[in-house]
């Protein structure tokens, strides 16, 4: 049910968002002048089956495929400090709507260590394929670039939204 209601709300954004896009002047990817893009990120991470919102750090890097195109490819690394730490790593599409608007999906890992059951002190490392769809906001100042972000990791046994900053550096 509520990945369901996560995909419908961010659907709905999506859309609206895009529509306004493309009212506005049809040569809005001209302007770019990189197709390189590396960032750090912080920010939280809120599961569906952990209780409470945990601090996360991360990197990316975005690579579009032709300068001045809206298409490109990203990869990215995400810590978060939950009560053992979860890795979060993946490959996504990733488009500019706008010269600041951007969304990303594709395919993911959640590397993740639990307390075994009926022990207190041993633990297993689980893998989990998750799949996310995010969106962003970049603003460029003076070579620096700063994006909100915000993210929804869907997993088998949970969901996670995911959002923060983005700290980097277009080249």
């Amino acid at each position: 049910m509520k990945k369901t209601l996560y995909l419908v709300i961010l659907l709905q954004l999506l859309t609206h968002i895009i529509l306004h896009a493309q009212s506005e002047t049809d040569d809005k990817h001209s302007n770019h002048s990189y197709q390189n893009e590396i960032a750090g990120f912080i920010g939280a991470t809120t599961q569906s089956t952990r209780p409470g919102t945990h601090f996360t750090l991360g990197a990316d890097y975005v690579r579009l495929l032709s300068l001045g195109k809206p298409w490109g490819l990203s990869i990215y690394g995400e810590a978060i400090f939950a009560e053992h730490t979860e890795w979060v790593a993946g490959l996504t599409v990733y488009y500019k709507v706008t010269d600041k608007f951007w969304l990303r999906t594709g395919p993911g890992v959640e590397i993740l260590q639990e307390a075994v059951e009926g022990s207190h002190d041993e633990t297993e490392i689980k893998t989990e394929f998750l799949y996310r769809i995010g969106m962003g906001y970049s603003f460029h100042l003076s070579g620096v670039t700063i994006a909100p972000s915000l993210d929804f990791d869907f997993v088998r046994h949970h969901d996670a939204v995911v959002w923060g900053i983005n700290i980097g550096k277009a080249f």
